[in-house]
């Protein structure tokens, strides 16, 4: 119950404070700036249920949101995407996690506990 807010809650910060209509309704990105040189850009989808991930140049990839202990989790079988405050990890397979940071903290700050 306490996640499913938060990721509600999350989704709307994400979104610049404006609900989405459906799954296909285009959610406001927040970029994150990577320790690997390459930008991430992150969007809620479906109130909290999913993420929409897209790192450098390559396709988006469409996450479900996980359980967590802090912050958020987003994941499928081969990809993880972690959101603790102003920072994100983003692991593909079983590759080490890169570390990214934004400065839009204003939205991201519903995911400090």
């Amino acid at each position: 119950m306490r996640t499913g807010m938060m990721m509600s809650a999350l989704a709307l910060m994400l979104a610049g404070g404006v609900a989405q209509a459906s799954d296909a309704a285009a959610a406001q990105a927040v970029a994150f700036s990577c320790a690997s040189g390459e930008t991430m850009k992150v969007a809620i989808r479906s109130e909290g249920a999913s993420a929409e991930v897209q790192y450098g140049e390559k396709d988006a990839v469409r996450v479900i949101a996980r359980p967590s202990k802090q912050g958020a989790r987003f994941s499928d079988s081969r990809h993880e995407l972690r959101i603790v405050g102003n920072e994100a990890s983003w692991k593909i397979g079983g590759r080490s996690a890169v570390k990214c940071t934004t400065e839009d903290a204003a939205q991201l700050a519903g995911l400090k506990r």
